[in-house]
């Protein structure tokens, strides 16, 4: 795995941020996933030993609550369970939104079950690709990191 002394400049600032949130409010270090994994970041205990949790890392252009849900490609969502149950670690969803305020969930593969789909994505760049099955995760669900 990439650590951020190694490539920092490979690391976006979303993902320097939230690392070292992790490293500074939850005492836990966290390093770059590798080049397309399905997730950003992964965590492991204060020592660096144990590995504790991956991450995704998202920006959203909108206030924080303004609506009701954050959603969320499902195909990167069962993506990063699918990794976080081959490691036996937890996945957490970290969103990003105006005023640099973080927001983390932890999804499960129950809550996912749960959770409401719908049909949408970008509409900005004009690929297919673009529009996809959708997540919506309750803001609810979130808490600040």
């Amino acid at each position: 795995m990439r650590t951020f002394a190694e490539h920092k400049e490979q690391a976006t600032k979303d993902e320097l941020e939230v690392a070292e949130a992790f490293r500074s409010r939850r005492g836990l270090t966290a390093g770059l996933s590798q080049k397309f994994c399905p997730f950003d970041i992964y965590l492991r205990d204060a020592a660096g030993k144990e590995l504790v949790g991956i991450v995704e890392v998202k920006r959203r252009n909108l206030e924080w609550g303004l609506f009701p849900t954050i959603h969320i490609s499902q195909t990167k969502i069962e993506n990063c369970l699918t990794l976080s149950h081959t490691l036996n670690v937890p996945f957490y969803l970290v969103i990003i939104c105006r005023g640099d305020a973080l927001w983390m969930v932890r999804i499960k593969r129950s809550d996912f079950a749960e959770y409401h789909r719908k049909l949408g994505g970008r509409r900005d760049r004009f690929l297919k690709k673009d529009h996809e099955v959708l997540v919506d995760i309750p803001i609810e669900n979130f808490e600040s990191l």
